[in-house]
């Protein structure tokens, strides 16, 4: 590592390559990068020599390792308030025979909060109050379970009417996410 004043305030430097894994590309080599931080302000800048590959087809064990990290970190700013940390939170409705005919797939997490990542209902049951019914039990489930609030996201084309009618507070709009579609994001603090 090699230290020396900053002359300029630019941006950092680097350079890197997308890479497949090493044991899928047999012909892999690593190459030596610089990284050059310009830290400003009259500090020095940091020279640093260093090899390394971008992996884009992580192992499940390396996706739990940074799904442990960023938890540790956050753990360590904002304590747990119980033992659990995660819980998933899945309900379905089902047909008599057996179909599903509508489902919730949710979460809820160490800070006292629950996150809705998919809730669906067959196209043929809408208006029936199946996802009404989805929505509210898993409000009194995560309510249960000492959450104060549930937030998730929907895109204009599926059900932010829904989610109003529901109680759910939009704070913030994605727009162009798909292109010429808007992304909604949603909360509600749970009574």
């Amino acid at each position: 590592m090699t230290y020396k004043p900053s002359s300029s305030s630019s941006t950092a430097f680097r350079k890197t390559r997308i890479l497949k894994r090493p044991d899928i590309d047999t012909k892999l080599t690593t190459k030596s990068f610089q990284i050059i931080i310009f830290l400003g302000l009259g500090r020095p800048s940091i020279n640093i020599d260093m090899n390394f590959n971008i992996i884009t087809d992580l192992t499940t064990s390396e996706i739990k390792f940074l799904s442990e990290q960023i938890t540790n970190y956050n753990l360590s700013k904002i304590p747990p308030t119980d033992n659990e940390l995660f819980k998933k939170i899945n309900l379905i409705i089902k047909y008599e025979k057996g179909e599903i005919l509508a489902g919730l797939l949710g979460e809820k997490y160490y800070m006292n909060a629950a996150h809705i990542d998919t809730l669906w209902v067959d196209e043929n049951f809408r208006g029936i109050d199946l996802g009404t019914n989805l929505l509210a039990k898993f409000e009194e489930i995560v309510k249960n379970l000492n959450c104060f609030m549930v937030h998730l996201d929907t895109f204009d084309f599926q059900a932010p009417k829904f989610y109003e009618k529901n109680g759910y507070k939009l704070y913030g709009t994605l727009n162009d996410n798909p292109i010429g579609h808007k992304r909604f994001y949603y909360y509600k603090i749970l009574g």
